[in-house]
């Protein structure tokens, strides 16, 4: 029981997530609206030679220093700046955890004492960092970032959440063909992303769907393949016997 419960609290924490990222991502999009709405309303408070340059991420900035006091626009950057700092502190610490011990310590050096693995955690850490930076500095020219942001997130996770998904749904699926079905959908992921804007002899080949839906592509060709595989591969099989 006591070697269930770490299961438990992480599946229980998995589901608390994507039922909170729901609500979250409503809250972003109606700061959207809402600043849409309020200039839309009092076009007036846009200067005409700023119209053209504000737009996607620079509306916000601009809201909160032209139309909050010098107090609550002051907490609400420091509020910001907290929140960024937490959320890279927490990332850094758990990716590098991740590489330490799915990557170092279970195939490069699985003997690794604790002082050789804080020192390879440090290093983690600071490469992680440096991409981090390296990322953020890409992100300047991004004309929205929680546009790309659902981009990143429907290229990386979409795999990922099919596979938890093809887990929890099936106990028949073997690891071979779990792999086939990652391989299926990092082939889909590759495609939506990439297959756009094709030469003409090319076009019957162009993914014609929004690229938020890759994510939505990845997942549901993993989930096909694996349940296909699986329920393709069970037929002809004797029954198990059972234990009466």
């Amino acid at each position: 029981m006591i070697l269930l419960f770490p299961f438990k609290a992480a599946s229980r924490s998995v589901w608390i997530a994507a039922i909170a990222y729901i609500p979250v991502s409503a809250l972003f999009l109606f700061i959207g609206t809402a600043l849409f709405s309020f200039y839309s309303a009092n076009a007036e408070l846009l200067p005409s030679s700023l119209e053209g340059a504000l737009t996607g991420d620079k509306i916000y900035p601009y809201f909160i220093a032209t139309q909050f006091s010098v107090g609550l626009r002051g907490l609400l950057i420091a509020a910001i700046f907290a929140a960024a700092m937490s959320s890279i502190d927490s990332s850094l610490n758990c990716v590098s955890t991740l590489t330490l011990l799915d990557f170092y310590k279970r195939h490069i050096n699985p003997g690794a004492h604790e002082k050789q693995s804080i020192k390879m955690l440090r290093i983690y850490t600071v490469a992680w960092g440096a991409l981090g930076t390296i990322t953020g500095l890409a992100m300047i020219q991004v004309q929205t970032a929680l546009e790309t942001g659902w981009q990143l997130a429907g290229i990386a996770g979409g795999g990922l959440v099919g596979l938890f998904l093809l887990g929890i749904l099936s106990a028949r699926v073997k690891p071979w063909q779990a792999g086939i079905a990652v391989l299926a959908s990092i082939t889909s992921i590759v495609w939506a992303t990439f297959a756009r804007e094709l030469p003409e002899t090319w076009d019957w080949l162009e993914c014609a769907w929004h690229s938020r839906m890759i994510g939505v592509i990845g997942t549901v060709t993993l989930l096909a393949v694996g349940f296909g595989l699986s329920i393709s591969m069970g037929k002809g099989h004797p029954p198990r016997p059972g234990n009466g």
